[in-house]
């Protein structure tokens, strides 16, 4: 959210002090404005005015002087009094919305695990508005905490109603990310990371993202949800290296949506106008789809496996500026060929150039040692029957 804020700074030195007692901080925002706007609280009588103030009010929380401030006046307790009493739509998104950025500033935050409650409950409202701002609360909160024991069967089954029925593609979205800050590093209990969440993550993506269709490409639009989903599929195999949920390794692997994904990540990464130059979402897509199909047993597939050789040939003369991304790719493509069957990687090696398959038998003996698993004997047949 933008802000036009105005900084005292930006004043000269008479100007300053002539309005610094109602000043919020450093900024030009007026501790009055605030007070009157929240007076209104105790009688609401909702109108356009009102309306105009409180989306205001919305915009000012983009300040953390402000956030602080609606901080000390214990603005949470106020909020959620409010939401319980106002059945007003308009109001309550802007209410909730205005909560999520005052979790998101930087500072000191109190906001009680009942307040945390009461707007969670907002999850049974069908309008996709405030949905959407309840989602952005929730991923602040999981921002904001280690463990979210306030999240129960009853809220996560609201998610995954949300992500199986909306066609709405900004709740879908918020919803993803929502599940994503979740379940990173274990924030969620366990027992709630299941078959039904990762499927319902498989259909809210399908629904706004047609990944298995011949058209589909790899671009600025569907580069944020496919981040989404293949952290979330991280975050899930967290879960089942940690927990050993075999059902749920399965349904990963099995899962036409991720092998799909995989595939149309990987094509757009074997390019070199995409893999260049050199940048962190290379390494996260690279880090991330190997450390899936590692921990679901994922099996060989010539086309990811012919994908990550060019992605490997390609990073080979900026290998010491992406020492980490190449190791793990050699180390994926080592993996593939420890589960593989040798004739069939064999003939994934005769698809590609010479020169590149050449060139990653070479890089895979030199870092034999360093692979999962003993690949000596495969490398040998490799080497005399592609040469």
């Amino acid at each position: 959210m933008s802000s036009s804020n105005i900084y005292s700074s930006d004043l000269d030195e008479e100007t300053r002090q002539k309005i610094k007692g109602d000043m919020i901080g450093d900024s030009l925002y007026s501790e009055s404005f605030v007070l009157k706007t929240l007076l209104q609280l105790s009688d609401l009588k909702w109108n356009n005015e009102i309306e105009e103030d409180y989306c205001f009010l919305w915009d000012m929380t983009a300040d953390t002087d402000v956030c602080k401030y609606l901080f000390n006046l214990e603005f949470p307790a106020l909020a959620c009094s409010a939401i319980s009493r106002i059945d007003e739509p308009r109001f309550i998104e802007i209410i909730i919305g205005m909560l999520a950025n005052l979790l998101c500033a930087e500072c000191d935050k109190n906001i009680t695990e009942e307040e945390i409650k009461v707007v969670l409950r907002e999850l049974d409202t069908d309008d996709s508005l405030v949905l959407i701002q309840v989602n952005r609360f929730i991923a602040a909160v999981a921002h904001s905490y280690d463990t979210l024991p306030f999240l129960t069967t009853t809220e996560v089954d609201k998610l995954i109603f949300i992500l199986n029925n909306s066609v709405n593609k900004e709740l879908i979205e918020k919803t993803l990310e929502t599940v994503l800050k979740i379940t990173d590093n274990f924030k969620l209990e366990q027992g709630l990371v299941n078959i039904q969440l990762y499927k319902s993550v498989i259909t809210g993506l399908q629904t706004i993202l047609d990944i298995s269709s011949s058209d589909f490409e790899v671009n600025d639009c569907s580069k944020t949800l496919i981040r989404f989903f293949l952290q979330i599929v991280t975050n899930v195999c967290s879960y089942t290296n940690k927990f050993s949920d075999d059902n749920l390794v399965l349904a990963i692997s099995s899962c036409d949506m991720f092998n799909e994904a995989s595939k149309k990540v990987l094509e757009y990464l074997s390019k070199e106008e995409n893999i260049f130059p050199l940048d962190n979402q290379l390494i996260f897509y690279i880090k991330a789809l190997s450390y899936i199909f590692i921990s679901v047993d994922f099996c060989f597939v010539d086309s990811i496996f012919i994908y990550f050789c060019k992605i490997l040939f390609m990073l080979h003369e900026s290998k010491e500026d992406m020492l980490d991304v190449y190791k793990e790719t050699v180390g994926i493509i080592g993996y593939f060929i420890f589960v593989g069957n040798q004739e069939v990687i064999l003939n994934a090696f005769k698809k590609m150039l010479y020169l590149q398959a050449i060139f990653v038998l070479n890089s895979l003996k030199q870092n034999e040692t360093k692979i999962e698993g003993n690949i000596s004997a495969k490398l040998r047949y490799l080497f005399k029957e592609f040469k």
